[in-house]
């Protein structure tokens, strides 16, 4: 990566990181573009309206042979970028000067494909990775900076570690755990395990798998574990099976289960979520819901909410499903908010996430629409939507009721599809990180 310096002199303390990717050689003079290319915003200019994501300061490129499919997570002020195709960790300190090879692996074992951070340290997933007796596809998570504390697959083409969470202490045992899906095991049926962030070598094997979900339901597809949302003063592990069987008995509905995290031994999830209830007209449509998860501080006091993305919903157009706690968690019924695409295989919903980005103390909603065309057909642009003052709302919303929107009207750019949210330079306002494929 090259590095540039920003511009000085902004007026506002609220900034946007976007990163914008490429890669295709110029067929006409030879000229190959940048892989990557990160941009610095002025939060003022985001206020309302739409944006081309791939406008403004730019401050690294990257290079085409490190590919496009990089997780993004801003911790502890800073910015870690997985590249599997480099096999790194790259972390970018308060989003200044060079980035850093924070951790190394293998290429061909994907390292760097999943990332999460847990104090201070990255959990990285390597899901091509060969576990025991060289179990191709068996996958590995490296849990921090050794390579000796890692979690190993079991079984050849599981591909553990195509997603990682970092938790707080979900059992009461004074340690911080990860959470991590082998989304090929058991016919696709999907395993997740959870271990101490400490951990020495660990074998799947040794592990007990979460729950029981049956062959083809994805169950992993998503995870979330940093908040109470129970209620019992202890975070919870949310977990996305967007495969399985819905309320209207349809295999793709999708569904999310919620385990209390002192009682996950039990193998009995505290609450299951769908999109919809049975007698719903709606219910069975394969809408993927429990795809993306996000848990957000919409209500100035009590326990957070939770966000479910549906992006296979409405016919493709994809949708957002905000379960507020209470009754409605608890007890899995309707959720009150409803965000709903409207663009035609949008996958509105794809990912979600969550951050307070005007410093009102209040979460604002970002959600992608990865498969949104332009107006004039311009394949895949894709979008991303800010929305706030959830808290208070109830009932359906459209894109047309988001406080701005990201778009650029080029085919392939994929708007939305990868983004992380945080605070980068300790002012408690949220910046974006967000992630865009050129051709």
């Amino acid at each position: 990566m090259r590095s540039r310096r920003p511009r000085t002199g902004y007026a506002s303390r609220v900034l946007l990181l976007v990163l914008g990717l490429a890669g295709c050689p110029n067929e006409t003079s030879g000229a190959t573009y940048p892989a990557a290319a990160l941009y610095r915003f002025e939060g003022a200019a985001l206020l309302a309206g739409t944006v081309d994501p791939r406008t403004g300061t730019q401050l690294v490129d990257g290079e085409p042979e490190e590919g496009h499919a990089w997780p993004l997570v801003i911790a502890g002020g800073d910015l870690w970028v997985g590249v599997p195709a480099a096999g790194e960790v790259r972390r970018w300190m308060a989003g200044e000067g060079e980035p850093v090879a924070a951790a190394r692996g293998q290429a061909t074992d994907a390292f760097g494909a999943a990332l999460a951070v847990s104090s201070g340290e990255p959990v990285v997933g390597a899901p091509e990775a060969s576990g025991g007796d060289e179990a191709a596809g068996a996958g590995a998570v490296v849990l921090g900076l050794s390579a000796v504390r890692r979690v190993v697959g079991s079984s050849a083409q599981i591909r553990l570690g195509a997603v990682v969470a970092a938790c707080g202490d979900l059992d009461g045992d004074g340690q911080s755990d990860v959470a991590m899906t082998a989304p090929w095991a058991r016919s696709l049926a999907g395993s997740v395990f959870t271990v101490p962030v400490d951990s020495g070598a660990v074998v799947t094997a040794d592990l007990d798998a979460l729950g029981k979900p049956v062959s083809g339901e994805g169950f992993g597809a998503a995870l979330a574990c940093s908040a109470d949302l129970l209620g019992d003063a202890a975070p919870d592990l949310v977990v996305g099976a967007r495969f399985a069987v819905g309320a209207g008995g349809l295999d793709g509905e999708g569904a999310v289960t919620v385990w209390d995290g002192a009682a996950i031994a039990a193998g009995t999830p505290a609450a299951t979520l769908f999109a919809h209830a049975a007698d719903d007209a709606d219910a069975g449509e394969p809408g993927a819901f429990g795809s993306a998860l996000a848990t957000c501080q919409f209500r100035a006091s009590g326990r957070p909410a939770l966000v479910v993305g549906a992006p296979l919903a409405e016919g493709g157009a994809g949708a957002a499903l905000v379960y507020f706690p209470g009754e409605a968690l608890a007890g899995g019924a309707e959720p009150l908010v409803r965000l709903v695409g409207e663009a035609e295989e949008g996958r509105f919903g794809a990912a979600v996430a969550c951050a307070d980005r005007d410093g009102d103390g209040l979460d604002e909603l970002f959600i992608g629409a990865p498969g949104e065309n332009a107006t004039d057909g311009t394949a895949e642009a894709g979008a991303l939507y800010v929305f706030g003052g959830l808290g208070a709302a109830a009932g359906s919303f459209s894109p047309a009721q988001a406080r701005f929107r990201l778009f650029a009207d080029r085919a392939y750019l994929r708007t939305g599809e990868r983004f992380a949210v945080g605070d980068l330079d300790g002012d408690a306002l949220a910046e974006l990180v967000l992630l865009v494929r050129q051709r």
